[in-house]
């Protein structure tokens, strides 16, 4: 199948979980030790890499549709995605087990992952 919307592939993800890894060594130097904060960092970016897939599935398929079914398909995904960070930050906020920052800083993951790739598209060109 031809992609359009082809996503630099894993390159994203590796950069989403180097982002992961150097924030719970700065968390460490901070003192954040407890295993809940690493947890919740790990559910984050869990999350984060679930929705960097399913925003590549939506845009590879709303290509193949019509504008106005393209349109709909596009802002039901986006709705998906969002609902499913809030439940994300609303169960680590109730759950003992997982750390609200650690979770929220995890979500930011995709936001470095694609801020990193639009810097190297800038650089290359």
């Amino acid at each position: 199948m031809n992609k359009i919307f082809d996503l630099q592939k894993d390159k994203i993800i590796f950069v989403m979980i180097a982002y992961t890894i150097i924030v719970y060594g700065i968390g460490l130097m901070l003192g954040l030790k407890e295993i809940n904060f690493l947890i919740g960092l790990i559910i984050g970016m869990f999350i984060s890499i679930l929705k960097y897939k399913l925003l590549e599935l939506t845009l590879n398929r709303a290509v193949t549709m019509s504008e106005a079914k393209a349109k709909i398909y596009s802002q039901r995904h986006y709705l998906l995605r969002y609902t499913l960070t809030g439940a994300v930050l609303f169960i680590s906020a109730i759950y003992s087990h997982a750390n609200l920052l650690g979770a929220f800083l995890g979500l930011l993951a995709l936001k470095v992952g694609a801020y990193y790739e639009l810097f190297t598209i800038r650089r290359s060109s």
